[in-house]
Order: structure tokens, then sequence, then C-alpha cells
């Protein structure tokens, strides 16, 4: 599932970014409970930073986002697809990058405020039934459009309830 494409550019790695933290901890028992962790709260910002002083920040963000990758790949399996918690190999790298010297996108939100930042990516909701949608290919990935398809979609699954995981098709 590799792929020769260049490496995103940074504002698409930023906005990606964003609505990964946001959609983790939105995730969390404490928000809409799709995943059984509190890594985002205060409580887990607080644990992380006497753990690892430096790097708290990043940390929680990690761990967040490795509890949102499992719930998705159990819900949509790791085969032939790409979704918000696992993208192709050089969209990670340039996660990971990101992560280390942006500390914007670690933004502390509420619940409220969370779910508003999401609509607000998105432009609009995406009304869609529970499970997996697809949204895209890879090739699709670094597309603006494709950023805003994933927010749409989580944006209403949250204020319906519903469980949606909106992936990207390895074709």
């Amino acid at each position: 599932m590799s792929s020769n494409q260049p490496s995103p550019s940074q504002k698409v790695i930023k906005q990606y970014a964003e609505i990964r933290h946001i959609v983790a901890y939105l995730g969390e028992k404490e928000q809409f409970a799709w995943w059984a962790t509190t890594t985002l709260s205060a409580t887990g910002r607080k644990y992380h930073s006497m753990l690892f002083p430096r790097s708290a920040t990043l940390s929680t963000t990690l761990a967040a986002t490795k509890a949102a990758e499992t719930h998705h790949d159990d819900l949509l399996g790791r085969k032939r697809s790409f979704h918000l918690f696992r993208m192709p190999s050089e969209v990670e790298q340039s996660f990971h990058a990101h992560y280390r010297n942006d500390t914007d996108t670690f933004n502390v939100y509420g619940k409220d405020n969370a779910l508003a930042r999401l609509v607000e990516i998105a432009g609009e909701e995406k009304q869609v039934a529970e499970g997996p949608v697809q949204v895209g290919t890879q090739k699709q990935i670094r597309a603006t459009k494709s950023i805003q398809a994933l927010a749409g979609h989580y944006a209403h699954a949250f204020k319906t309830g519903v469980t949606v995981i909106p992936f990207f098709a390895d074709a």
C-alpha cells in the first residue's frame, strides 16, 4: 500500500493533525466513549506530564491517537484502506515531524468547542449511515476537500450518536 506520492504540504498536515486531535479527544470516554481512554483529559495530561516532563503534550496525543487507531482498525480492518488514524507512511512521517515542531496542534478543547471546531473545518456535516464510509481514494488524501469530508462525517457521527468510520480506499 505504499505510494510514490510526495509528502503532503504543511498546511494539509496541520489540518489533519488538528482533526486527529479533536476526534481523538471527542472519542474518549468522557465525551462520546468510542474508546475507553481519558488520555486527553486534565487528569491524563497531568499523568503524562509527570511521566514525560519534556514531551507530555506529544505523549498524550500519541496515546490517544493510538487508541483511536485501534478502534478504527477493529471496525474497518487494516487491508486496502486508510483512515484518519492510519495514513500512508509518508503522511504518518509528516505527522510525527509536525507533532515535534508545532505545539499549536495540541489545543485543549471542551466537548462543545471541539465539536464546533470540527463543524467549522468541515463547512457542513455529512449525513451518513452507521459504519465504514468511503470518502475517497489514497490519491485524494492530500486534498483539502478530503479533510473537510472527514471532519463532516465525524461531526455528524458525534452529534447523532452513530459510529462512522470514514476511510480512503487503496485504489
